[in-house]
């Protein structure tokens, strides 16, 4: 299994690491994770997933990622959203 947990589909051998974080939500936590691996080496970030590797799942709508990188520009005043485009 690579580094960054590729097979997502059995979380339960999936572990967090430098590179790898599970959060249950999308929050400021995330956000602060977020922005530690962009000013680091990188990582991924699942979002939907407990720290014990158990999959929770997120209301998943046609706004979401928009809202999401709002909430990022909100917190970290910046803006992402040229990333998505």
């Amino acid at each position: 299994m690579s580094a960054y947990c590729e097979t997502i589909r059995t979380p339960a051998t999936c572990r967090t690491s430098e590179a790898v974080e599970f959060k249950k939500g999308f929050d400021r936590e995330t956000i602060e994770t977020l922005s530690a691996f962009a000013n680091t080496r990188g990582g991924r970030v699942f979002v939907g997933i407990s720290d014990t590797s158990q999959v929770l799942g997120v209301d998943f709508g046609k706004e979401t990622i928009q809202n999401w990188i709002n909430q990022v520009s909100r917190i970290r005043n910046c803006r992402f959203a040229d990333m998505f485009k």
